[in-house]
């Protein structure tokens, strides 16, 4: 089979990940297609669903994607090993990954032979934070909702674990031990406390003062059921989980939990591969450190009221000499960068510094409300982050707010070293900058708010459009319209030849910007592997599409690619479901007036010969009618 030009040109790269629900899904498509654009490589995300499984997340019939992905379209591929292939053993997924040896392969979270591999450090921050759990509150007893058997990102969880206990002379109970699951919802850990608490009949506060989970999912799940019972968390029972998902920092009491940044593995997943498709010589494998992420889950203080207190700290820079002064400034720069966090929650170059030059400057100035001075200087920060907005799923709100530990530091290395005047005006710059932080934060999270609120309209709008277009023209006139309003500057759709087989496709409708197809281009016919016609992908720009499957049921339709606009993984998903039941509706319409036409003609041949359709048959003919417009509209 031939290769098509729009794969030619510039690097496509593929990414295999379970779907695009799900803060740490969205997370890396979202590291994948920034790194990719930077490079200037086009991005295929193929939300194949975990293999061979039917879920909340995705259905098997998702899996055939990772039977139309290859050669023909991409370069190479990002396969999220961790979440894809987490059902399957060691040699199944060996045997999957083994299908794509013809191309430059990174495998993600699980280790695999013959390929590159991109793998965090699990074991480490579950060690460090069973280590902050003895060590900073005198917890002892300390239970572990374990991830899947076999593995081995839930192994390595596992063994920091055990290891951390072991450190501090502590024997692991296994009353204390409970199965769990990846499942991505909080079943398992609600599961898993019910199953302490009635099933061993443990006391908590007493036999248990602590839970770790595998991951955030389980630790918001142990922690509802905590709370619904009464147990006071982190009085009683500190919990403890990994990821650092968006519900994390949103819980009360917020969750102390290892971040896993799946941004950033998407990032170095992409800089690995296109380095392999570009000739340049990587690693097998790269370890990627995780860190501890200390909230109030665990009984310590939020760490924006931890920064804010004051303690010694090294002469302002005005009071010391050049080579102090140089000193000094560094260490206030790497203190402010580091309450950052990670990359994904970093600052556009030259933020900090313009901050604390300005800061310098305008303390025992005469006049702190110039345009230019600290508070001016800090607007203008606080718009570009706003405007900027999130690189992964945390949102702008997240990012103003992270300013108020930078002001924090400000404070903490200055206030010391200040009195008179300009102690009182930088207490008021102090003050007001925390003011306009705190504005800054509800203003970015109520736009996001409004935002997704209209998003969700359009959504519903698009659906009742398409569930009332009687046809398949209407259904594309419709997505062509409706969908540039979504802010996706380009899609096509393609529905399969055949209903028996995937093979061949047709184009149905597309457009990019402005220009949609024409008539001739519609209805073209190619290899189903092209996943579009020959040269109909967006040439002039590096582009992320999210190759979308159309199912009803267990009825294979077509595809979907859908080029990103709203970095919301929710919105392609819904598309999905929506144009597939339209789709579903147009072709039982058919059918429908197909029937309606056959049982009029054999009722005028029944009068015409002077016989009658039997009753019986014409109501069985009635009832199919029926059954089929209720499976359409109610069987989900």
């Amino acid at each position: 089979m031939s290769t098509p030009k729009h794969k030619q040109g510039r690097p496509t790269i593929g990414l295999f990940t379970y779907g695009m629900r799900g803060t740490v899904a969205v997370d890396m498509w979202l590291g994948v297609s920034d790194a990719a654009r930077e490079r200037g490589a086009n991005v295929l995300c193929f939300p194949g669903g975990l293999l061979g499984e039917d879920t909340l997340w995705a259905s098997a019939e998702s899996n055939v994607l990772y039977e139309l992905a290859g050669a023909e379209n991409v370069d190479g591929l990002v396969i999220w090993s961790g979440a894809v292939l987490y059902s399957v053993d060691l040699e199944a997924a060996r045997a999957f990954c083994a299908q794509y040896d013809d191309l430059p392969v990174v495998s993600v979270a699980l280790p695999l032979s013959g390929m590159v591999n991109l793998v965090a450090d699990n074991y480490q921050p579950v060690r460090q934070a069973v280590d902050h759990l003895i060590e900073v509150h005198g917890y002892r007893r300390i239970g572990f909702l374990r991830g899947p058997e076999g593995h081995q990102e839930a192994s390595e969880r596992y063994r920091g674990y055990v290891d951390g206990l072991g450190e501090h002379g502590i024997a692991v109970d296994p009353d204390l031990i409970v199965p769990g699951n990846y499942g991505y919802d909080k079943p398992a850990g609600a599961a898993a406390v019910e199953f302490l608490l009635d099933g061993r009949e443990l006391s908590p506060g007493v036999d248990f003062d602590a839970l770790v989970a595998a991951n955030d999912e389980m630790a918001l799940g142990m922690l509802e059921v905590l709370q619904g019972r009464g147990i006071r968390v982190p009085d009683e029972v500190a919990v403890v989980g990994f990821n650092d998902g968006e519900e994390a920092s949103a819980v009360t009491p917020p969750l102390t939990t290892v971040r896993y940044s799946f941004y950033e593995m998407g990032q170095r997943a992409t800089e690995l591969l296109l380095d392999q498709i570009e000739g340049r010589q990587v690693s097998e494998e790269t370890v990627v450190p995780l860190r501890l992420i200390v909230r109030e889950s665990c009984g310590c203080l939020d760490p924006a009221v931890a920064h804010a207190a004051i303690d010694v700290a090294a002469p302002l820079a005005s009071e010391s000499t050049e080579a102090a002064s140089a000193t000094w400034r560094s260490r206030v720069l790497r203190d402010v960068v580091e309450t950052f966090g990670d990359k994904e929650r970093g600052v556009a170059p030259g933020q900090v510094e313009r901050l604390l030059d300005s800061f310098i400057a305008e303390v025992g100035a005469a006049s702190s409300e110039s345009p230019a001075g600290f508070l001016g200087t800090l607007d203008g920060i606080l718009r570009e982050v706003m405007v900027a907005g999130g690189g992964s799923s945390i949102s702008a709100g997240e990012h103003v707010a992270a300013w108020q530990d930078a002001v924090s530091v400000l404070r903490r290395y200055t206030l010391p070293h200040l009195v008179g005047e300009a102690l009182i005006q930088a207490t008021n710059l102090w003050e007001q900058a925390r003011v306009m932080i705190g504005r800054a934060e509800r203003r970015a999270e109520a736009q996001r708010a409004l935002r997704k609120a209209e998003r969700a309209d359009m959504l519903q709008e698009i659906n009742q459009m398409l569930t009332t277009t009687p046809d398949e023209v209407g259904l594309t006139r419709v997505l062509a319209r409706e969908l540039p309003r979504l802010g996706i500057p380009s899609a096509y759709l393609v529905l399969y030849e055949s209903k028996e087989s995937t093979g061949w496709s047709r184009l149905i409708m597309g457009y990019d910007g402005a220009e949609q197809i024409d008539a001739e281009e519609r209805g073209q016919r190619f290899p189903s592997r092209w996943l579009a016609p020959e040269g109909m992908l967006p040439q002039d720009r590096p582009y992320s599409l999210v190759v979308e499957p159309l199912y009803y049921l267990e009825r294979q339709l077509g595809l979907v690619l859908l080029e990103m606009g709203p970095r919301e993984g929710e919105v392609y998903h819904t598309l999905r479901g929506e144009i597939s039941s339209a789709l579903q509706g147009v072709r039982l319409t058919e059918q429908i007036a197909r029937r309606a036409v056959q049982l009029q003609t054999a009722a005028e041949v029944s009068r015409s010969t002077g016989t009658m359709m039997e009753p019986s048959e014409l109501i069985q003919q009635v009832v199919e009618l029926i059954r089929e417009r209720f499976d359409l509209y109610y069987v989900r």
